[in-house]
């Protein structure tokens, strides 16, 4: 049963033993009544005991409510001891009168807490003239009504100092009642309010009879009047019973206690006026009744008339206020729209992060506070952007450059902080004063949250990266150089594999880097005819060692620095993006060659040309590719694409396009190194190949590794019931041979059967 069950609960009970206390009381069963009194008075006070549990603000004036209710419990338990007991003493009737007049005096005091709690900070002129008005109203209306009545004339010199105490009690109980109800306002009061002011009206009244007629040495024992003293606390823990703290608490009415104080005064005055007509009230208490109401009338106006000019220059203060308010928060606002301009300036707008002059500012920062243990910075760059974006368009290219800084905007930290430097350039810096992170750790973080594969217009494609790393002050205690050594590292190692990847600077670097500039400048004055030549290496079937056909290979002889390694000029050339024209030289010279080796010795030998990332990419590959082969008149079984695992089947949306126009054409193509890539069996399905070149790696660990043999069994297995050939790459010795041919693999390359030679010395051995 909750608080509130058990309140109302209570408070029916109590009412209950009312009726049967106000029955036995007119009945004349005065053991009976004196016995239901206290019962019904006590559960009124457990009521209001209930009720100040679940109260903050207002618990202190329902405590003491209800302690005044208790005070009556006891007085009425000694009235019964005294009246109905054989106990009854002269001192028991004290002690029953003191605690009667104990309930007056607590609920006074309750009173006065419940105006302080709520009213401290309202008007307090208004409260001290609506307390001077209903004191003397008060008093010259209940003293008149008291001689009309009891015709007794009240003797003020027969007063002990008791009794002007007790009367004061009781006309402050009304008083204060009917200031809490002008202060309220009628809007604000609900019926149990209602019920309250009516309660302790009826008390203070009853009381003020009480006190007069003690005064005069009249017995006040009334069995009617008794009821309604009973009946005034029933209804004092009925009104507590249906209302809530947020109902106690008084709203803003300060507009209309003015209007409710003169309705009321102007009913007073009425009511006086009445009463003098029908002689309760003399003329010498109308005419003072008469003075209080209309100086009452009077002060309120005057009220009023300063209320209204303190509001104005209230509304005159606010309105400097919102003003001054208006102000400070256009400045505040233009304070931050400059914040904003100015952290716009130094911010990239497409990734969110800092860019080259917010790094040039941390830096300065940096340099301000003081750099105190270790910094391990990482430029990072994103391997063939531009191909990403010749090939899904600029959009698509943006959308990977967003995705990047999202990903390092979620390992932002007060110790890692994330820039793009430019294009596809970003860079990584980790604050490590105390030396707690390892550099290559790091590193490999990196490459892990990189290495997800990338979602670009609904496909999944994979984007690797080149990372450099460099540290302070181990490499420089220059934060620029330290950035550019970064950089350079970052440079030695871009575009060498297939897959993201991370080095560090070291001394040892500088060379590489000097020589990939020269090679690169070297590249750019090249002259194809004069430096570059194809070496061709011939493909064999297994079995028998009869020559197929051979793969053309670039080489570079650079007059400087002789033979410059493909492994090393390649990338650089598909970085400058000059790798379609040296791709479209090679075609040339291969379909030639094979056309006059193939008419002179009345072969169908098959060329292998390779082609690479930036060619499969390019939109008019196959037409240029197409238009070659015709210039050459090259019969096109005469020419095998051949193309890198990755790159046929790793996220270019057009592949399957560029695949299908060039077998259609009637050329066969090759996935070269396959075993080695990204999704080896399981994106075959989508492509239509002709023959797989199992990866030199697996060749080289066949004989000795009993995975690596499954592996080329299950390859071989696959193309066999697909219907495509296979051809082992890198074979060296008899032994991978004789492993290869028991595996099912068809046709051999390899130095087994001869490495990469000129054309002339090749069609001197092969043909």
């Amino acid at each position: 049963m909750n608080k509130r069950v058990s309140q109302r609960l209570c408070c029916v009970i109590a009412l209950l033993f009312w009726g049967a206390y106000a029955i036995a009381l007119m009945t004349g069963h005065h053991i009976l009544a004196n016995t239901f009194s206290p019962i019904s008075a006590f559960l009124v006070g457990c009521s209001m005991i209930i009720f100040s549990r679940s109260l903050k603000k207002y618990g202190l004036t329902v405590v003491l409510g209800s302690l005044s209710v208790f005070f009556w419990v006891l007085g009425d338990i000694f009235f019964f001891i005294n009246n109905d007991s054989p106990f009854g003493t002269p001192f028991t009737g004290y002690i029953a009168e003191l605690l009667y007049k104990g309930t007056t005096i607590v609920m006074v005091v309750g009173l006065i807490a419940y105006v302080w709690t709520t009213f401290r900070n309202k008007a307090v002129i208004r409260l001290f003239s609506d307390a001077f008005l209903f004191s003397v109203s008060t008093i010259l209306i209940a003293t008149s009504v008291f001689t009309y009545f009891t015709k007794v004339s009240l003797k003020y010199t027969n007063f002990k100092l008791e009794h002007f105490v007790f009367t004061m009690f009781s006309m402050v109980i009304i008083i204060l009642t009917m200031m809490i109800f002008v202060e309220r306002g009628l809007n604000s009061l609900s019926w149990a309010g209602v019920i309250m002011i009516i309660s302790l009206i009826m008390y203070g009244f009853l009381d003020i009879r009480y006190s007069l007629l003690d005064a005069e040495g009249i017995s006040a024992i009334s069995p009617e009047l008794d009821i309604f003293f009973l009946l005034s606390l029933n209804l004092l823990g009925v009104a507590f019973a249906c209302t809530t703290e947020e109902k106690l608490e008084a709203k803003d009415t300060s507009h209309q206690s003015g209007k409710i104080g003169v309705i009321i005064d102007l009913c007073i005055m009425a009511v006086g006026f009445v009463m003098h007509l029908y002689g309760i009230v003399n003329e010498g208490r109308f005419f003072t009744l008469l003075i209080t109401t209309v100086a009452y009338l009077l002060l309120i106006r005057i009220i009023d008339a300063n209320e209204l000019s303190q509001q104005y220059l209230a509304e005159k203060e606010a309105e400097k206020e919102l003003l001054e308010s208006k102000m400070i928060s256009q400045k505040e606002e233009l304070q931050e729209v400059t914040e904003k301009l100015a952290n716009i300036s130094n911010l990239d707008l497409l990734t969110g992060l800092r860019n080259r002059r917010g790094w040039d500012l941390y830096c300065e920062e940096l340099r301000r506070g003081g750099i105190s243990g270790r910094i391990m910075m990482y430029s990072v760059d994103i391997n063939y952007f531009k191909i990403i974006n010749d090939t899904y368009g600029h959009a698509a290219g943006d959308a990977v450059l967003i995705e990047v800084g999202k990903r390092l905007a979620s390992i932002e930290e007060d110790f890692i902080h994330s820039f793009r430097i430019a294009g596809d350039q970003f860079l990584v810096v980790v604050i490590d004063p105390n030396e707690e992170i390892r550099p290559d750790r790091f590193a490999d973080f990196l490459i892990d949250l990189f290495d997800r594969s990338f979602d670009i217009e609904s496909e999944y494609i994979k984007v690797t990266f080149s990372i450099g790393g460099a540290i302070y002050p181990k490499d420089t205690n220059n934060l620029e150089k330290l950035l550019s050594y970064a950089e350079s590292a970052r440079y030695t190692i871009k575009h060498t594999g297939s897959a993201s990847s991370c080095t560090f600077f070291d001394n040892s670097i500088m060379p590489k880097i000097q020589r990939k500039k020269v090679l690169e400048q070297k590249l750019q004055v090249v002259n194809y005819d004069e430096q570059f030549e194809l070496y061709y290496q011939p493909q064999v079937k297994a079995k028998s060692g009869e020559l197929i056909g051979m793969e053309a290979l670039l080489r570079w002889k650079e007059p400087e620095f002789g033979f410059v390694s493909p492994m090393e000029f390649i990338p650089i050339a598909e970085e400058m993006g000059i790798m379609l024209d040296m791709g479209n030289w090679i075609t040339k010279q291969a379909t030639r060659q094979i056309v006059q080796w193939n008419t002179t010795y009345h072969k169908n030998l098959v060329v292998g040309i390779n082609v690479s990332p930036a060619q499969l990419r390019d939109i008019k590959f196959v037409d240029k590719f197409l238009d070659i082969m015709r210039a050459s008149k090259v019969d096109t079984n005469w020419v095998d694409v051949e193309i890198t695992e990755s790159m046929a089947l790793n996220g270019i949306m057009n592949n399957a396009e560029i695949i299908s126009r060039i077998q259609n054409a009637g050329l066969t193509m090759s996935v070269d190194d396959f075993g080695t890539g990204y999704a080896s069996f399981a994106n075959m399905i989508s492509f239509h190949f002709d023959r797989i070149k199992i990866a030199k790696e697996l060749v080289d660990e066949i004989v000795e590794n009993r995975n690596a043999r499954v592996v080329v069994k299950a390859i071989t297995g696959m193309a066999k019931d697909m219907g495509l050939h296979t051809i082992a790459e890198g074979v060296e010795d008899k032994e991978q041979l004789d492993v290869l041919v028991e595996l099912g693999c068809e046709q051999i390359q390899g130095y087994y059967f001869d490495k990469p030679l000129p054309a002339d010395t090749f069609e001197k051995r092969w043909l």
